[in-house]
Formats: C-alpha cells, sequence, structure tokens
C-alpha cells in the first residue's frame, strides 16, 4: 500500500496548516524562508516518528490513526513501575539533518519572540529569518507590538521609557525619582531589559544584574520576571541562590 503514507502527510498537513494563524503557503510563495523552515521541520518532526508506524498499519484507517496519535515518548522507569512520558526530538535528527549537507539548510543563530536592536542599528520587528544576523523573528501569535519610527525623537524616547517604567510603579525601590525621569533602582531594571533586547548588537559579554532586598517577600522575584517577560516575551525561571558561605564570600569579593 504505497500511497499510505502520502495519505498521512496529505492529512498532516490539512490539519496543519488551519490551526497554525499564519497562511504557510503563502509566505513561502511570498519567499519568506522563515516559513519554509518551520513548515519543512514540522513536516519531518512527523514524518520520522510515524514511519514505523506506516510500515505495520494494516489498513488506510489504522494509518491516519496512527499518524495522528505518533509522537516521541521515553520509557522511564520506578523501582516497582515503568511509564511513558512525551521527550523533545532525539539529538541524532539533529545530527542527521546536519549530515545531509546537500540540502543546504540556512545557519540558525537563534530565536526570538521579541523585536531585537541588531548591531548594524537596525530594529529587528518583522517576523521571518533575518539572513545578516541568522536569527528568526517568531512572534507568538497572541501578541502585537507597536510600529517603531525609523528616527524616534527624543519626544517618542521618554515616552516610551515612561511606559516601560509604569510597569515598575509598585516595585518598592530603595532609591526614590526625585526630580529625575527614573530612580536608580528603576534605572537598573531597564539597563537590565535593555541588555536582553539589544543583545544581537553587543559584542562580548553583557553585565550580570543581581536583586536584593532587605527582607524576602518583597518582590524580587516577582521582579526578575517582569525583565523576563519584557525583554523576551516569557516568564523566566527563578532560582535561589545559596546561602552565602566564607568561600563564596571570599571568591566574589573584588581584589585590593
Amino acid at each position: 500500500m504505497s500511497y499510505r503514507p502520502l495519505v498521512a502527510v496529505v492529512a498532516y498537513l490539512f490539519v496543519y496548516t488551519r490551526i497554525t494563524p499564519h497562511n504557510e503557503f503563502q509566505l513561502i510563495r511570498d519567499n519568506d524562508p522563515a516559513a519554509a523552515i518551520a513548515l519543512g521541520l514540522s513536516l519531518l518532526g512527523f514524518t520520522l516518528p510515524v514511519v514505523s508506524a506506516i510500515a505495520h498499519a494494516g489498513n488506510i484507517v489504522d494509518c491516519l490513526i496512527w499518524s495522528a496519535i505518533a509522537r516521541w515518548e521515553e520509557e522511564r522507569y520506578t523501582k516497582s513501575d515503568s511509564y511513558r512520558v512525551e521527550v523533545k526530538t532525539p539529538e541524532w535528527v539533529a545530527r542527521y539533518l546536519e549530515g545531509r549537507a546537500e540540502w543546504r539548510f540556512p545557519i540558525l543563530n537563534g530565536i526570538v519572540e521579541t523585536p531585537q536592536f541588531l548591531a548594524d542599528g537596525r530594529v529587528l520587528d518583522t517576523p521571518g529569518y533575518d539572513r545578516s544576523t541568522r536569527i528568526m523573528f517568531r512572534p507568538r501569535p497572541s501578541e502585537v507590538f507597536p510600529a517603531i519610527p525609523l528616527k524616534p525623537s527624543r519626544t517618542d524616547a521618554i515616552l516610551a521609557l515612561s511606559q516601560l517604567v509604569e510597569a515598575l510603579n509598585e516595585f518598592p525601590f530603595a532609591s526614590k525619582r526625585g526630580d529625575k525621569l527614573l530612580s536608580s533602582g528603576e534605572a537598573a531594571v531597564v539597563a537590565a531589559i535593555l541588555s536582553i533586547v539589544g543583545r544581537p548588537a553587543i559584542k562580548g559579554q553583557v553585565p550580570m544584574f543581581a536583586i536584593d532586598a532587605h527582607s524576602q517577600e518583597s518582590g524580587k522575584s516577582t521582579l526578575a520576571r517582569t525583565i523576563a517577560s519584557i525583554g523576551t516575551g516569557r516568564s523566566a525561571k527563578v532560582t535561589l541562590l545559596p546561602a552565602m558561605t566564607t568561600r563564596c564570600a571570599s571568591v566574589s569579593s573584588p581584589s585590593p
């Protein structure tokens, strides 16, 4: 039954192109490489695990059922039982693709979901693959970003800053604004956010930002998640440092 694989692929493409927010085939016709890469890798991720199911299916109905439920799984064990969990696509798939040099996949340095500053002064705010930086901008369907002026004025910058700082109004920073636009604490938070969105434009390291407070439940973790949400579009996992030790303190102290 040589037509079974073709039926499964057609069924997958029919479902995939209707549940995604973009018209993949129109984007491909418009010469958008990001859409072609995303669709191709999605199709590859579907076909590889379902190959065995197709080979062992007894009829077209079995083939479609197995194609619909196929996924990468891993069997794990406890002392008295075993269970299966869904896992990411194995590394050997990536190595297999890498070994197919004749396929000429574009090099991908990263995938971002928020606009980014680039080293040449541009702002990456158009969804798709940027050939110069090899970064793919794929915003989530629920995210709508305002248009960014090509030549923003000082007034535009101050307005944008005020909107950004509005998200920080309820955090109890030790420093106060006074007659300034920002307090020193707010300025550090803005710098942390800009370090994220401007990372592709920075050659070398960026500063590490530490958040401290005089007591627990003061908003440190919430502030860290706020920085990550604004900079990346997603919340961050917060990990607490272990209790300070003498050795740790000595290593962290600057040289005299």
